[in-house]
């Protein structure tokens, strides 16, 4: 579902290696909010259909909430995190219609460090992965599921790439950097 929007950033002759998307243990207080939200007016189903007006309320209500679920399940759901064989590309939906779009490329990797913190992250192993250069760039990806293996994969393909560049590619890549 959607797979068009995941790959439309990729390059020609690139290849997905990985995407990874938020742990859904992350959507958990989402989930709580939506229902708490739907849950209200069924307390106050006999005063609110007790004239045309309440029922309108209460119809209005569940369609908010409804509403409501669904834009924080998209706004979950479309944040999500690419690993192909040259970059790394951090797909940040802030809401609908506001989305941040990073990337680094594997070969100006420097340092990848992943962090789990809490009970909870520590009992569903999700958790912060970072990602900087030696620019002092920087990608911050929060609630990824299995960091550690994420962060294994990222130094294994920087190691690929870093074996098999050619002096020219080098040159060019340090020229572009400056």
């Amino acid at each position: 579902m959607f797979d068009n929007y995941f790959t439309q950033n990729l390059k020609e002759n690139e290849k997905l290696i990985l995407q990874i998307k938020k742990h859904w243990a992350s959507f958990i207080v989402s989930i709580l909010k939506t229902f708490i939200i739907l849950i209200i007016p069924f307390f106050l189903i006999f005063f609110l259909f007790s004239s045309i007006w309440g029922m309108i309320i209460f119809f209005l209500w569940i369609a908010a909430g409804i509403a409501y679920g669904v834009y924080q399940w998209l706004t979950w759901y479309f944040d999500s995190v690419i690993i192909t064989d040259k970059r790394i590309i951090c797909l940040d939906q802030k809401s609908l219609f506001n989305r941040v779009v990073s990337e680094i490329s594997l070969a100006s990797v420097q340092d990848v460090t992943y962090e789990i913190n809490g009970f909870f992250a520590s009992a569903f192993n999700f958790g912060i992965l970072r990602v900087s250069t030696a620019a002092k760039n920087i990608i911050e990806i929060k609630n990824i599921p299995n960091p550690k293996s994420s962060q294994e994969l990222i130094f294994d393909l920087r190691q690929k790439i870093k074996k098999t560049l050619s002096a020219q590619e080098l040159v060019e890549m340090l020229e572009k950097n400056k």
